[in-house]
């Protein structure tokens, strides 16, 4: 969905087979010689995390199974928050994947009586058939808001699950494949500290992003505080920062304003930023900001320790303004296999919902070239040799997505939008594409593809290249058939085939609806999953 800011009105390939078997016997080529998790021996859950690892790559270890059936699905809103236009603004938590198959989703509950706030409980389910396996419930609340953020957990290890809980604290679930398990709740300030101090805790301490794991059983995720009057003694945990935990409960926290190197107008990290983690497990990245969205940097900290590294303040590429940092995104981090870091940050002036993908080696000093979008979008990792038509040197390219939301008025060369919604593949390092909008020259296009349902409404007003936009906050890349499983908001989840650069099989899901952004992902029998209208779906062959 646009920002809030402006709302007008093969089947030849083994696909069964996970990503190490493939490289073993070269069925991917030039891949072997470009890892694609360098130095990580710990290979983890099919899809463990926000944008599958946390680097927030996206890089599927099995391929996608041909689109043709909808397998299974299930709810994950049992009262969907439609406003007025019904239009559906929550991001929804994206689904995680166990090497047994298990499918972990969050369900967001209706209140037990007017007044009260939502509720959420995890659930596990099959992904054979969908079937229930177990459930278990939280107390979490989400942090104040515009659009209704994500309550969303992490698989720990290899098959543990971790989940938001209230007064800051998480869950932790032995197993997230077995029918019962213990659970353990953790606390990053202490338990103690929260447990003689519940009701304060409870009132005004929220997790406020996804949780990310490691492979040795580290979690992150950030946290908002909205009382500037602690109890006595209680820890100085700030407005808000970035929390780490293991699981034998042992936390520590950087206050936001910490981490931007004592920038007091820095008060919160940016609400759903999913921290990520470098290659080498060393450094944590996050986006912290102001009270107002006009003023926000992004932060490198120690991965063990949480002390401030080196933080860089965020500027809009075409004018050198202050960059804004919206709450409404889910725009997080993303790092590449080299440790380059990748952001999207959104536009000062407003000009249209585009915003920028800023791009930083591992230490934050500018890198390479910007991307033309950022808004509400988690990039995703191709490798290059993914790609047949690309030619040029960097080891991998950028999925992202390219929308071009129709009926903007750019004053400065006399033009309206269109509404031409796409998806593109991006190469980081060269600026080969001049920005249409602005001149700026930006990361060069390998690939684009154009959405291909009309979108009615803007077609009846005058946009006669009108589509829906492409629904996707991080996309799946499957590197064995070559494509990417992405969503639209014309309720339909393509493969964009990279041989042939065309949407080469869809599934339809759901009628066509205006919603936040939401992720996809593939489990380790190659189903495909995608959120739509509310309602998890399993895709596969008939």
């Amino acid at each position: 969905m646009r920002s809030p800011l402006v709302r007008i009105g093969l089947a030849s390939t083994p696909w069964l087979r996970p990503l190490a078997t493939a490289l073993a016997i070269g069925l991917v080529g030039a891949l072997v010689a470009i890892p694609l998790f360098p130095r990580q021996v710990f290979m983890g859950p099919p899809w463990g995390t926000y944008g599958m690892n946390s680097q927030h790559q996206g890089i599927s270890r099995f391929a996608a199974a041909p689109l043709q059936v909808i397998k299974w699905s299930t709810p994950v809103d049992l009262a969907p928050p439609y406003d007025s236009g019904g239009d559906l603004l929550i991001h929804y938590a994206p689904p995680l994947i166990t090497r047994k198959n298990t499918v972990v989703i969050t369900l967001k509950l209706p209140p037990l009586s007017a007044g009260l706030p939502d509720r959420f409980q995890a659930e596990g389910h099959s992904g054979v058939d969908g079937s229930l396996l177990w459930t278990m419930s939280t107390n979490y609340v989400v942090p104040p808001h515009t659009w209704f953020p994500a309550c969303a957990g992490s698989i720990v290890l290899r098959s543990s699950y971790v989940m938001p809980d209230t007064g800051g604290n998480v869950l932790f679930r032995g197993s997230a494949d077995a029918s019962s398990a213990p659970v353990q709740q953790l606390c990053f300030y202490g338990l103690g500290n929260y447990t003689a101090n519940q009701a304060w805790c409870d009132a005004n301490v929220f997790v406020s992003s996804p949780i990310v794991a490691d492979g040795n059983g580290n979690m992150w995720f950030s946290y908002w505080v909205t009382s500037t009057s602690p109890p006595a003694g209680f820890p100085a945990i700030g407005e808000g920062g970035i929390a780490r935990l293991n699981t034998a409960g042992v936390g520590q926290f950087v206050t936001a304003t910490a981490a931007a190197g004592g920038d007091s107008l820095i008060t919160q990290p940016q609400l759903n930023c999913a921290p990520a983690i470098s290659p080498d497990g060393k450094s944590v990245y996050a986006g912290v900001r102001a009270n107002t969205s006009y003023y926000g940097y992004l932060c490198k900290m120690s991965a063990a320790t949480l002390a401030p590294q080196t933080w860089v303040f965020l500027k809009d590429p075409w004018t050198g303004n202050a960059a804004r940092v919206l709450n409404e995104s889910t725009a997080s981090p993303t790092i590449g296999m080299d440790g380059d870091v990748y952001y999207g940050i959104f536009n000062n002036p407003y000009l249209d919902s585009h915003g920028w993908l800023s791009h930083w080696d591992k230490n934050l000093t500018s890198k390479g070239a910007v991307g033309a979008f950022g808004w509400d979008d988690t990039p995703t990792i191709v490798p290059a040799s993914v790609i047949h038509a690309y030619s040029g040197d960097s080891r991998y390219l950028i999925l992202s997505k390219y929308n071009q939301y129709a009926g903007f008025y750019y004053s400065n060369i006399n033009q309206y939008s269109t509404g031409e919604n796409k998806l593109a593949v991006l190469d980081p390092n060269t600026a080969g594409t001049v920005d249409f909008r602005t001149s700026l020259s930006v990361m060069t296009e390998v690939l684009t593809v154009l959405g291909i349902t009309a979108d009615d409404y803007f077609r009846s007003i005058g946009y006669p290249n009108a589509v829906r936009e492409w629904c996707i906050s991080t996309a799946a890349i499957d590197p064995f058939t070559r494509c990417a499983i992405v969503n639209s908001e014309d309720g339909t989840i393509y493969r964009w085939d990279f041989d042939t650069n065309t949407l080469s099989e869809k599934v339809t899901l759901a009628p066509p609806t205006g919603e936040a952004y939401t992720a996809t992902a593939i489990g380790p029998d190659g189903t495909v999953y995608a959120i739509n209208n509310a309602v998890l779906f399993a895709v596969g062959p008939s």
